[in-house]
């Protein structure tokens, strides 16, 4: 027979954001068989990491893509191209809020299906984009420089 006076806790599912996010115990399901499709108030070691390096890595591509402006490139990145026809600062907003929240749902959903592979994967599309600045960097000449020693 059935004694309790309050619905019962545990019919509805954990809430992404919880007020035991930075506190709580929770690492993985409570019962047999949760695995998959969760959330959890601890990451391990190596997802906030990336999620980190996610964040660091848009920010040096921001940086990256300013000095490429400023030397005559362009932003290929069509969402960004209106971003930056704004103005800079909302650019810098703009891009760095969007990767932020980007991340910060995958840290959260890292628990569900095919999320590990997608943090994993945009970490890697980054530190591709990251070559392609080195090599952006170490090729063609310095637009600014050239203009500032040209004659009147």
């Amino acid at each position: 027979m059935e004694q309790r006076r309050l619905p019962d806790r545990r019919r509805r599912r954990t809430p992404a954001l919880s007020r035991r996010m930075l506190t709580g115990r929770r690492r993985g399901g409570r019962r047999a068989g949760e695995r998959k499709d969760i959330y959890v108030d601890r990451y391990r070691p190596w997802e906030g990491a990336l999620v980190l390096l996610v964040v660091a890595m848009c920010a040096m591509d921001l940086l990256l893509t300013l000095d490429v402006i400023q030397r005559g490139g362009e932003e290929w990145n069509p969402v960004m191209r209106v971003a930056l026809d704004l103005g800079v600062w909302p650019f810098v907003v703009i891009k760095l809020a969007i990767t932020a929240v980007g991340a910060l749902v995958l840290l959260l959903r890292v628990r569900f299906r095919g999320m590990r592979v997608v943090l994993v994967g945009l970490t890697l599309l980054y530190a591709l984009l990251m070559g392609w600045h080195a090599v952006l960097r170490g090729e063609g000449p310095d637009r600014t420089a050239a203009a500032a020693e040209a004659p009147p």
